[in-house]
């Protein structure tokens, strides 16, 4: 078999990995490396719950939403927000693409609150979907190249923690250029951007202890009303309950990854006793804290089911 017909059947199986991830709402979906056929399950109507990106090295996609409908040629990458129907065409000759959805609920144990970023260009200013030139993030297709080194059929190491911590810094990355991209096309709402992502690394390192919002307005001399506003218009939480959620991502995290028990926990959180913390767990939740661990453990997570539905 020559040097060209073992490339055609290389690519054939990466296409056919690609089908059957999209089409099992895999946690990661990812074309390994260079595609030029469309999957057939994406050339209708398919409904995502990812977030990604698509790379157009060659030729030209057109993808459609039901609200939109962009060209994406040679140079470009169009990234995706999540729960978006998309449907893709090819319409330029020698078509060449990389792709790489993912679930961003594979890291939210361990990036907690930061994950309030990846709503942004969900939420804020940004369609179902952005066309942007490629020079700036030609570094993404190294994610593609990494994740795809990377085997999780029982190897020995770690394999399954390094995809979730490239997952989290690519989730970090693509924050970082909508955050960027947000600032150059408008400067008022790049600072209400710059305004939430200082409000994000405060709560990151004081929401143990500084539940009250008066103490994060007065760190960034804003007003408690103004603050909150901004939370809830980019986020689509008020600023207390994205202080609460904080805390109740990391007492997911405790509980589900220590050994410590519901009185620890408390302690680490900084609540009067534990009783006090499981009314708290409870009221955000929807269950005691020693019920979430036990329904989560058994296949249930209501506190994930209530935060996808919100």
């Amino acid at each position: 078999m020559d040097d060209d017909a073992l490339t055609r059947l290389e690519e054939k199986t990466r296409l056919e990995a690609l089908e059957t991830q999209l089409c099992t709402k895999a946690e990661i979906c990812c074309s390994a490396g260079l595609l030029s056929e469309i999957p057939q399950v994406l050339t209708s109507p398919y409904h995502s719950e990812y977030v990604g990106f698509i790379i157009c090295q060659k030729g030209q996609l057109q993808i459609t939403t039901l609200m939109e409908k962009a060209n994406v040629k040679a140079g470009e990458t169009v990234y995706f927000s999540t729960k978006t129907d998309i449907t893709l065409k090819k319409t330029g000759k020698n078509l060449s693409y990389a792709l790489l959805f993912y679930q961003s609920s594979i890291i939210r144990d361990i990036i907690g609150n930061s994950l309030m970023l990846m709503r942004l260009h969900a939420k804020y200013g940004v369609p179902e979907l952005s066309v942007w030139a490629t020079e700036k993030t030609d570094h993404l297709m190294s994610f593609i190249d990494l994740l795809t080194s990377i085997r999780t059929n029982g190897e020995h190491g770690f394999p399954e923690q390094e995809r979730k911590l490239l997952i989290m810094s690519l989730t970090y990355r693509l924050c970082n250029i909508f955050s960027s991209r947000m600032c150059e096309d408008n400067a008022q709402d790049g600072r209400r951007t710059e305004v939430f992502t200082k409000l994000v690394k405060l709560i990151s390192q004081h929401y143990a202890t500084r539940r009250n919002v008066e103490f994060y307005a007065n760190e960034l001399c804003l007003s408690p009303k103004y603050l909150s506003t901004i939370s809830k218009e980019l986020c689509g939480y008020p600023l207390q309950k994205l202080i609460f959620r904080a805390i109740t991502q990391r007492a997911i995290f405790l509980l589900m990854n220590t050994s410590m028990s519901v009185q620890e926990i408390a302690n680490e959180l900084h609540f009067p006793n534990a009783s006090a913390f499981g009314t708290f767990f409870k009221k955000q939740t929807g269950c005691a804290p020693r019920q979430y661990t036990y329904e989560h453990t058994a296949g249930k997570n209501p506190a994930t089911q209530k935060d996808e539905n919100a």
